[in-house]
């Protein structure tokens, strides 16, 4: 396809309400035109980030079709004309998430890329300056060096990484748009929140906890994320481990994952998959050697298994009461305390429930006793690292009001119901 063929199929997909079947085999095959240049981006980023960081993820994919779709209409008449296809920069791209608290890894990445590539890369640096919504990451605009085809690459850390999943886990469970259309209601504002959550003072902590108890977000969340785990896990331990090309499905009520050997054969199913299921989210990854902690870290927004939200969300708690303990501030400590107590007991019980249920894998001939077992040592790794910051917690509450009587009084009250709830939700056969 030339270029004016390709702004023209733009043009018409940004214009119609249903794409005609002919623009849209039109468009899935301008999109496998990115397979190959994607591929040697990839490779040169995969290399560079593990000389810095061992335990580096990186991913590569090209933009779903919705997607493509959507932002074709969203932008076909905005303030700088109309978008053109053959300029939308971020159709293929390699994302890397660094194992490192700070950012000092990601730009020495950065300026390892902008040297290869060339200065004259775009660049978008949400790190140094987030974006309003608590988005941050680095993205990067090159050009493969044999086509001239444009690859995004975006680079963050595990935080940076698990706040932008966080977004799309909630517009996945509640039909919302956050990530697409902005951050807004009260999913949007906790979200907000959340992202600078260490920073904010007692009143806008309390506003982020009204909007997370409106809307359920951790209970839901634990709910959803506990019941899939079975499912996904199920299907992971019978995939062929030859595979590094994934087609994961994911809409509010369950995921699935395939392993494919070649970028031919997961590109078909990603396409019948699409034409089958368009209001699922359908996306086609390439990772090297996966295993399926990679897999629900890289897109735990499709994988639905697992999240870092819950142990975040369960120490934020924990740091504010006690710091409302310490300073006497006993309403926001009785207010902490009680969301504290609900969220850790349900989403223990959860587990349990998880561990459970393993039991009926045991009749399952295509599943090995060693990959069950591999299976439960995780959930019970899981389980008791909760339960050990669970009782840490407790015993910094119990020094904290070490010495006087009536704070000894008002933690004795709460904690003799979640400490029960800890021990007997975590007791395995």
């Amino acid at each position: 396809m030339t270029k004016r063929e390709i702004d023209k199929l733009g043009e018409r997909i940004g214009a119609s309400q249903e794409v005609a079947d002919e623009d849209l085999e039109q468009l899935q095959a301008y999109r496998q035109t990115f397979q190959k240049p994607l591929a040697r981006v990839f490779e040169f980023v995969l290399a560079s980030a593990r000389k810095l960081d061992r335990q580096c993820i990186v991913t590569y994919r090209i933009k779903r079709i919705d997607t493509i779709i959507g932002k074709l209409r969203r932008f076909k008449d905005n303030d700088n004309g109309q978008m053109h296809l053959s300029r939308m920069w971020d159709i293929a791209g390699c994302r890397c998430i660094l194992n490192t608290p700070d950012n000092e890894k990601l730009y020495q990445l950065k300026d390892i890329i902008l040297k290869e590539y060339g200065v004259d890369c775009k660049m978008n640096d949400y790190v140094a300056t987030p974006r309003a919504s608590g988005y941050r990451s680095i993205h990067i605009y090159v050009k493969d060096k044999e086509t001239q085809t444009p690859i995004e690459i975006q680079i963050r850390n595990n935080a940076q990484h698990n706040w932008a999943t966080l977004v799309e886990i909630v517009d996945v469970l509640y039909e919302s748009k956050n990530k697409e259309q902005g951050l807004n209601g009260p999913l949007g504002g906790f979200l907000s929140l959340f992202s600078k959550a260490k920073e904010l003072s007692d009143e806008e902590f309390s506003q982020m906890l009204d909007m997370e108890r409106k809307m359920k977000v951790f209970e839901r969340m634990s709910k959803v994320l506990t019941r899939n785990n079975l499912n996904i896990r199920k299907q992971w331990l019978r995939q062929d481990r030859r595979g590094c090309y994934y087609v994961i499905t994911a809409n509010k009520k369950k995921s699935e994952i395939v392993t494919f050997s070649t970028f031919k054969d997961a590109e078909k199913a990603y396409y019948e998959k699409y034409l089958a299921n368009s209001d699922s989210n359908i996306v086609l990854t390439h990772i090297m050697n996966a295993d399926f902690d990679q897999i629900s870290m890289a897109y735990s927004n499709y994988v639905l298994a697992m999240h870092a939200f819950f142990d975040d969300y369960r120490a934020l708690l924990a740091d504010r009461i006690i710091e409302s303990l310490k300073g006497e501030h006993y309403r926001h400590f009785f207010r902490y305390f009680r969301v504290y107590n609900s969220d850790v007991r349900g989403h223990i019980g959860n587990m349990s429930m998880e561990m459970k249920s393993i039991s009926a894998c045991n009749n399952d001939s295509s599943l090995s006793r060693s990959q069950i077992n591999n299976w439960v040592k995780e959930i019970q790794n899981r389980s008791f690292r909760w339960q050990r910051e669970v009782n840490d917690f407790l015993k910094r509450l119990s020094y904290v009001s070490h010495g006087d009587r009536f704070k000894r009084w008002v933690i004795n009250n709460r904690v003799k119901g979640l400490k029960r709830a800890v021990s007997e939700g975590l007791r395995f056969s």
